[in-house]
């Protein structure tokens, strides 16, 4: 028995939802039952996939981005999950012209803007990567991580007094953060 669309459609909105409200392993329950009935399901697919990317699990990740890819229309999420593909592929030029495109369309992506910035930053793109990452950091202001980057993004580029300022934000949201406390004493001498 397969899934009615209004119950597949159900169940990735519940997924989602309780991805959002941080219940992983419940939204994954929802996600993979979808998948028990449509193995072939790109969104729910997609969904896993990305949920494997955040918890490092590369190999499943991939396993189930290639059913995402294989099944998703042309656009934004086709574009971002190629990108992640080519990134772990080592094709590193197509994932940052995938990137782009899904930025473009969707300036409000913040995964795509997380992936971008994070691959120009092991690039060595540092302005690139600082103007990604400022994107990113308006678009959640709560990630102590893009804080982090942002200060040592600043201070590579010689600018001490905006690296403070990015770490003492990320100080604010996490107080008790070893590696941003080690930067700021570090930066004050």
């Amino acid at each position: 028995a397969t899934l009615r669309p209004a119950d597949k459609d159900l169940a990735l909105r519940l997924a989602q939802a309780r991805s959002a409200a941080g219940e992983e392993e419940a939204a994954k329950g929802a996600l993979r039952k979808v998948l028990a009935q449509t193995p072939d399901d790109p969104e729910a697919a997609a969904h896993l996939a990305w949920m494997s990317v955040d918890k490092g699990d590369t190999a499943e990740a991939e396993r189930l981005m290639l059913i995402a890819v294989a099944g998703l229309p042309s656009g934004p999420a086709l574009e971002l999950a190629q990108g992640w593909l080519n990134q772990i592929a080592g094709r590193t030029e197509e994932a940052l012209r995938c990137y782009a495109v899904t930025t473009a369309s969707q300036p409000d992506n913040a995964r795509a803007w997380e992936m971008m910035a994070g691959l120009l930053y092991r690039r060595s793109e540092l302005n690139a990567a600082l103007e990604a990452y400022s994107h990113l950091a308006q678009l959640k202001p709560g990630q102590v991580d893009t804080q982090i980057r942002l200060g040592s993004l600043q201070l590579k580029l010689g600018r001490r007094d905006l690296a403070q300022l990015a770490w003492e934000a990320a100080l604010k949201l996490d107080p008790s953060n070893t590696i941003v406390r080690k930067n700021l004493s570090v930066l004050k001498g």
